[in-house]
């Protein structure tokens, strides 16, 4: 994930006695201390947009990582109204320099350019640098961001790196903690413990294909439970009027029409459901398998290294003990696999 080492305001309203606020990130804990109502959560959500380009919505439920990423975009423009002057609207701007690896990003983003980004470079650790080029657009200079930060994290998706970096990477001020939400904790499992992230992904939308299917077959419950009550009701009308018997008829085919594709739609809930299951227990295998062979490495490694510092089976020694002569000095007698054998003094 990215290490922090520089972050630049511009012209934000809110901190209205410095117009351009520079602060380092060094080694160890960064501490911002004020009282209430100073920017602190302010200072701390435009770091996040920098990284990020979204600000979290503390109303917006959260149902997977691409809807959340999705669904907030949006809401960074009222977020930074009432914290940015009109009159600073198109000068507001923050700037961010963090490491990948040995890569160094360099980001600027406009405050209410949604999508785009003022400057980007990327530079490797040979020198090269990427994204400065003039010629390419804002939302361009944006897209080759998102495309490959998630690439040099290890992660399959620019979504993905926005979840983890707003719900693990940053204290959630509403106390939406990961073990008090499901949905939460079981991407982050997914994600941080081992397991592919492209798995993590299609584990995330499985989850979301089981949730619609279910609403989809509460929804038919309830049509089929209102139609049986009227069913009923119109049964007892065609008792006592024969002449309604057709229109009972249509309704009767109607409702069982209904109860036709509620059936089938709990059909499709079982089978996703199945699917998902099938998908947890694949990453749970993964997971298991990568531990099990990072395990046998980590013990293959000490062995081999321990076995480094045994003298006897030094390349050096052997071959001087099977040819009878050494390898160091160039003495050759009968002598000499005796005497590195046993290389005791005699009395």
């Amino acid at each position: 994930m990215p290490r922090l080492k520089k972050l630049r305001l511009n012209n934000f309203s809110i901190y209205s006695s410095t117009p351009v606020i520079d602060v380092q990130f060094n080694d160890g804990a960064f501490c911002l201390a004020g009282a209430n109502g100073l920017g602190k959560s302010t200072f701390l959500n435009t770091l996040n947009f920098a990284l990020t380009g979204i600000v979290p919505d503390p109303e917006r439920t959260f149902l997977s990582v691409d809807e959340y990423y999705n669904f907030s975009k949006d809401f960074a423009d009222s977020y930074f109204d009432g914290r940015i002057d009109e009159a600073e609207r198109e000068v507001a701007e923050v700037s961010i320099d963090f490491e990948v690896g040995a890569k160094v990003f360099h980001v600027s983003r406009g405050i209410f350019e949604k999508g785009e980004l003022r400057e980007l470079s990327i530079t490797d650790q040979n020198g090269s640098v990427v994204g400065k080029d003039r010629s390419i657009t804002s939302a361009q200079r944006h897209q080759l961001y998102v495309e490959t930060l998630p690439r040099d994290i290890g992660l399959s998706s620019f979504e993905q790196f926005v979840f983890l970096q707003h719900f693990v990477f940053t204290f959630d001020e509403r106390r939406h903690l990961l073990f008090w939400d499901q949905k939460l904790l079981e991407q982050v499992l997914h994600l941080c413990f081992g397991v592919d992230p492209s798995r993590a992904q299609r584990a995330d939308e499985i989850r979301r294909e089981i949730e619609r299917a279910d609403s989809l077959a509460r929804n038919y419950q309830w049509q089929a439970t209102e139609l049986r009550r009227k069913l009923e009701e119109l049964e007892e009308i065609v008792k006592g009027d024969k002449k309604s018997g057709d229109k009972g008829k249509k309704l009767i085919e109607k409702f069982t029409e209904l109860q036709a594709k509620r059936d089938a739609e709990q059909s499709v809930l079982i089978k996703t459901r199945a699917q998902r299951d099938d998908a947890e227990l694949a990453l749970a295998q993964a997971t298991a398998s990568f531990m099990t062979k990072k395990q046998e490495y980590e013990a293959e490694f000490s062995h081999s290294f321990s076995k480094q510092g045994n003298v006897e089976v030094n390349p050096t020694i052997v071959a001087s003990v099977e040819s009878g002569q050494c390898e160091i000095c160039g003495t050759a007698s009968d002598s000499v696999s005796t005497s590195i054998r046993d290389p005791k003094p005699k009395n």
